[in-house]
């Protein structure tokens, strides 16, 4: 088996993350709500996103391995408002090739440690109804489906539901 290190994200990671999620939406049965196009961003601006992330005390997490990125992890608290700086949107991806080899267990810890350190009251995220895989990781951490985004995306010429899941720690 692979080592697989999980660690901070920086700057230098920026261009790895993008091939990352070029790679993962271009999976012809993966749940992400972008195309491959709208992945392929420049690296500056998602250099400087990283930077200014962490530098807001935001959680960022890739795994590596073989000197690739095979994850990105993200706790984002929107700042932008007094009223809800207790609550964090959790947002992750995992190559296929890693799944089901305890990336995402690993990286749910952190999001809760991480929590907790920082008194976040709230995590929340979306996922796809029909990602069981992640439902299921999610549901093992304590998370709760609070409610249904109905054709939330259109993909493979079908519409696709979203559900709004949350851990509350307070």
């Amino acid at each position: 088996m692979k080592e697989i290190v999980i660690r901070a994200a920086t700057r230098e990671d920026a261009e790895g993350i993008i091939t990352h999620i070029i790679d993962i939406s271009s999976e012809p049965d993966i749940y992400v709500s972008y195309t491959p196009e709208e992945a392929n961003i420049p690296v500056e601006p998602k250099s400087d996103r990283i930077k200014q992330h962490l530098e807001m005390g935001n959680l960022y997490l890739v795994a590596e391995a073989e000197g690739k990125i095979i994850a990105e992890f993200t706790c984002l608290v929107d700042h932008s408002y007094a009223i809800t700086r207790h609550t964090a949107v959790l947002g992750m991806s995992v190559d296929r090739e890693y799944r089901n080899q305890g990336i995402g267990t690993r990286l749910m810890k952190a999001a809760i440690d991480w929590a907790r350190d920082k008194r976040i009251g709230r995590l929340e995220l979306e996922v796809y109804a029909e990602n069981v895989a992640a439902i299921h990781l999610y549901e093992k951490f304590g998370f709760e489906v609070e409610g249904r985004k109905r054709n939330y995306a259109y993909q493979r010429d079908r519409y696709y539901d979203s559900l709004i899941m949350s851990r509350l720690f307070i």
